[in-house]
């Protein structure tokens, strides 16, 4: 159905609904905004930033000696009251929406996190330094549990009015499921950026790049621009021959 167009659906006598044009434009509209992969990093680097500039001169291998220990010594002043205001519980606002028990637990959680995911991004700097700054398997743990907090607020507000102006208190079935979900994938991947296992996926990945494995290609036609563009004899030649070479 997705494939198929409205028009050549009326001539068969079927309903014309033109579901083909919604795929279409829907993955349009993820590759126009940005590419999930792509703006994962550009979304987590955007809170690292504050951290990896604040610590760049300390861990810059010009800085030595007594600007190190300046520069040790101005980051301490910094992060010592920082570091302890992440483990207070900060209060939410006072908003009527907030008042509800089933919202004001979510909140409660999401704050909570948040405050966990800040201590523990960073813990991963003090282990990674500037490394951190291409690590895109840590990065894109932060921005997934940034999202899943941004869900489970979201989704529990939403209950909240669903059950204020539509009277559907069986919403919060929903919620409960989507909360712990979310709460699940929150845990696993806060936890992962410390311990991981990134850099065994990383090297299988860079060896299939420099072809450790030949058999992965068995069967894949070469797809080369020259292999359009030459002779028709010339690809035919190559075709006979395509077993062979793969």
């Amino acid at each position: 159905m997705g494939y198929e167009t409205a028009h050549s659906k009326w001539i068969r006598g079927e309903p014309a609904f033109g579901i083909e044009q919604l795929v279409r434009d829907a993955e349009m509209y993820r590759i126009g905004e940005g590419a999930t992969d792509i703006l994962r990093p550009f979304v987590a680097r955007e809170g690292l930033n504050m951290h990896l500039e604040r610590v760049g001169r300390l861990f810059d291998e010009r800085t030595t000696g007594v600007h190190r220990l300046i520069e040790l010594q101005r980051l301490l002043r910094f992060y010592a009251p920082w570091y302890v205001s992440q483990w207070r519980s900060g209060r939410l606002p006072s908003r009527p929406e907030f008042h509800h028990p089933n919202v004001r637990s979510k909140l409660i959680f999401v704050e909570r996190a948040s405050r966990r995911l800040a201590r523990t991004i960073f813990y991963a700097m003090l282990l990674h330094r500037q490394a951190l700054r291409d690590d895109q398997g840590r990065q894109n743990r932060i921005e997934m549990i940034g999202e899943n907090l941004l869900v489970i607020a979201t989704t529990a507000l939403y209950a909240e009015a669903q059950v204020q102006t539509a009277a559907h208190p069986e919403v919060w079935e929903l919620v409960e499921e989507c909360f712990r979900e979310a709460k699940q994938r929150v845990e696993q991947d806060i936890k992962g950026l410390i311990r991981n296992q990134d850099t065994v996926i990383a090297a299988v990945g860079g060896k299939a790049l420099n072809g450790r494995y030949p058999s992965l290609l068995s069967g894949i036609i070469r797809r080369n621009l020259q292999d359009y563009s030459r002779h028709e004899s010339v690809l035919k030649a190559d075709g006979a021959n395509l077993h062979t070479v793969v």
